[in-house]
């Protein structure tokens, strides 16, 4: 191999690892964030080790709800620092965030075992961690904390439309609406 050839494999080959090093890097953090959630819940006494069975969620059909379903799926909704969000914020979060977030995914058999809504440095978005009973994991960003107003969460569908069933539909249009369904 000539010298040029060397140079840039050698160069490739420490992007490549420096790549694996930052998403490595990101794995650990993500880890580190839902131990720190988890041990939030344990010292609430509120288990993560739940299933959609313990919640005698049983459905051949995801989309078809039931008040049993909604009423089984009832995660924890933690506001972190508690002392910044005022009450009509929780309301707010409360009716356009959380309650449709756990009915969806309830409808899907995937009931959260925890929803924490917090506010941290730097961002104008409220950072918003859902831990279902069964690993999953799943970590976004929503709304804007300099108001009060809220829009409506909705689900990602990836490149696919999102299915709602019609007593989801009937409940939030809103979120219908926003999830382009």
């Amino acid at each position: 191999m000539s010298k040029m050839q060397v140079t840039w494999l050698s160069i490739v080959l420490l992007v490549a690892a420096a790549g694996i090093g930052a998403l490595l890097w990101q794995r650990q953090q993500n880890d580190d964030e839902l131990s720190s959630l988890r041990q939030q819940l344990s010292d609430a006494g509120i288990t993560t080790s739940q299933s959609t069975q313990d919640n005698n969620v049983q459905s051949t059909n995801p989309l078809a709800a039931t008040a049993e379903t909604a009423k089984a799926c009832d995660p924890a909704i933690v506001h972190e620092p508690t002392g910044l969000f005022s009450r009509p914020v929780r309301t707010e979060l409360t009716k356009k965030l959380s309650h449709p977030l756990r009915d969806y995914y309830a409808e899907q058999s995937e009931c959260p075992a925890s929803l924490n809504v917090s506010v941290e440095e730097g961002l104008n978005e409220y950072k918003v961690h859902v831990i279902f009973g069964h690993d999953k994991y799943s970590s976004f960003l929503y709304g804007d904390k300099t108001t009060t107003t809220q829009p409506w969460w909705y689900p990602e569908c990836l490149d696919q439309p999102c299915e709602f069933s019609q007593s989801y539909e009937d409940k939030y249009p809103e979120v219908v609406d926003a999830a382009g369904a």
